[in-house]
């Protein structure tokens, strides 16, 4: 279960790491489906374990 600070720190990165997808994939609707893959996948990690 994501945490307040998983959100703190996804929001914190999510303009990068918008503008890395939208260069990456070059339409705006797959830059959202990018970043909420991403957010899925962080929001299941454990802070603890990341370094």
């Amino acid at each position: 279960m994501p945490t307040d600070r998983h959100t703190d720190i996804f929001q914190s990165q999510r303009r990068r790491l918008a503008g890395l997808a939208y260069r990456m994939t070059g339409s705006v609707a797959d830059t959202e489906d990018v970043l909420q893959d991403a957010w899925l996948r962080f929001a299941g990690q454990d802070l603890r374990a990341i370094a």
